[in-house]
């Protein structure tokens, strides 16, 4: 059976999915559900065996992934379209990982500040030419030491637990650098439903993956930490996580580098944060 792509009836997140089936020449099915409407996507979201239930999805026999980034890797790995070379690869993901980070600007000002900030944006537009990327970076170093996964389906799943992590993380971004004074409560509220997809995910699981930790660790472990800072009874309701959290905090290495003075525990934040700790 030909894969299955669901994403609404615009370009969007799901556009460049689109054009690499496309261009590979991957049969595949599509699922366009109505933006307007919303009502079959709301119908559809939590019965479709999702781990991290959003659009797009890409649904390929057992394996089913949301975060369009990691359908993309997955894809690409197909095709052999993500390097050969480990210098390609991790210039890949830093290209992938830059035009996400410019991704997020351009759908924050076209859904919230355009009105306001669209000469900002577009003056800072030009000058948005640096190549570092921390999420490059880690699936580096991970590869060196095969922290990425083993098979496709674990290499897939690290990307979206990646990506699924990245969209909370810039969500914390943005509060933390711009609405703290008038949005934290509604965004504590809306925290637990992202804590509880990696509750779920998680599971009884030793790591989010299995007995094996990997980069998505490391990545999820940071930003449990800085939300249990903006609010420690973030994960009252989530035992899991709370052992995941010491669990990793007791591994010899880490608890090593945590009692040294190389340790940095604050500042959490950039100068201009309207949050951190003292």
């Amino acid at each position: 059976m030909a894969p299955l792509l669901g994403y609404w009836n615009l370009r969007g997140l799901g556009q460049h999915v689109r054009l690499l089936l496309e261009y590979t020449g991957q049969e595949y099915q599509e699922k366009v559900y109505s933006i307007q409407t919303g009502t079959e996507w709301a119908s559809d979201k939590y019965n479709l065996g999702l781990d991290m239930p959003n659009l797009p999805y890409y649904i390929d026999g057992d394996l089913k992934l949301t975060q369009s980034s990691a359908i993309m890797y997955h894809i690409g790995r197909k095709y052999n379209m993500c390097g050969e070379t480990e210098k390609e690869k991790a210039h890949v993901d830093m290209l992938v990982n830059q035009a996400i980070d410019l991704r997020m600007k351009y759908i924050i000002l076209v859904y919230e500040t355009y009105d306001t900030q669209k000469e900002q944006y577009l003056k800072e537009l030009q000058d948005y030419l640096k190549l570092t990327q921390s999420s490059a970076i880690m699936y580096h170093i991970g590869r060196k030491y095969n922290m990425c996964g083993e098979t496709e389906n674990e290499k897939a799943h690290v990307d979206m637990l990646v990506n699924q992590a990245t969209d909370l993380r810039m969500k914390h971004v943005i509060l933390v650098y711009e609405t703290y004074d008038t949005q934290k409560e509604q965004y504590l509220k809306e925290l637990q439903d992202h804590l509880k997809v990696f509750s779920d995910y998680l599971c009884s699981k030793t790591w989010f993956i299995g007995d094996k930790i990997t980069v998505a660790d490391f990545i999820i472990y940071e930003l449990l930490d800085i939300h249990m800072k903006l609010d420690p009874s973030c994960l009252s309701s989530f035992n899991n996580l709370q052992q995941f959290h010491r669990r990793f905090e007791e591994l010899p290495a880490i608890k090593k580098y945590m009692a040294s003075p190389r340790f940095i525990s604050k500042p959490l934040n950039g100068p201009a944060a309207k949050f951190d700790i003292q």
